[in-house]
């Protein structure tokens, strides 16, 4: 997780993540850690410079080739491009693939910069086009890697990426949300899909209110 990256300040000085947000993504990589940990692996965490990160990891366990997913904002694909540099002077080969889209852009029946630029056009271009099928989820995945003896680390907290949560921030989760969860099991008693959460937050205002009041609802459901 990178305070730089993530939860830095914008060019125009505004946090690139609220509390919120941050809240449900801390909550979202500890989820991830519990489901790899209930398949034998675990999920390494921390805080700094993703390519600082990533080469003392490789480093230490020593490791040939680095799969991502590839991104596509600016930021994002900068800090690829400062990941690729540090790592080729590891020898270290980083290997994408894609996910951002329904349609896979290797499937795609036309050149980027041929793109149509409006939806219709698109969805004519893309006609009788299939859909890749999702990979499922396996039962069991390997451990980490006994090389190197790397600790997992902490799960960080708001203040660890430099936020801090509101004043009302805790009253207006417990009033404004509402958690569901539901176990569903197959036949053989396994385990049908990953958790999941939710966070919906919407600012509505009427002609009755003079201020417009942020209001948060979440769902929760493990599967």
């Amino acid at each position: 997780m990178s305070p730089l990256l993530d939860y830095g300040k914008s060019k125009t000085g505004f946090d690139k993540t609220g509390p919120y947000r941050a809240s449900f993504l801390i909550e979202s990589v500890s989820n991830l850690r519990k489901n790899l940990q209930a398949r034998g692996s675990d999920l390494v965490v921390r805080i700094g410079k993703v390519e600082s990160v990533l080469s003392e990891l490789v480093k230490a366990v020593g490791a040939e080739v680095v799969y991502a997913h590839r991104e596509v904002s600016h930021d994002e694909v900068k800090c690829e491009e400062k990941i690729e540099t540090r790592l080729k002077d590891e020898g270290v080969e980083v290997k994408y693939f894609w996910g951002s889209t329904l349609y896979h852009i290797d499937d795609l029946p036309f050149k980027l910069d041929e793109m149509p630029t409006n939806y219709g056009g698109f969805r004519e271009k893309v006609k009788g086009l299939k859909i890749r099928k999702v990979v499922e989820v396996v039962d069991q995945f390997r451990g980490l890697p006994v090389a190197g003896d790397v600790e997992v680390g902490e799960i960080p907290s708001l203040s660890d990426l430099g936020l801090t949560p509101t004043p009302t921030m805790n009253q207006k989760l417990k009033k404004n949300c509402r958690t569901i969860s539901a176990a569903s099991n197959q036949k053989d008693g396994g385990d049908t899909g990953m958790n999941w959460l939710i966070f919906i937050t919407k600012k509505y205002s009427s002609a009755k209110q003079n201020n417009a009041a942020p209001v948060t609802a979440c769902t929760g459901a493990a599967a």
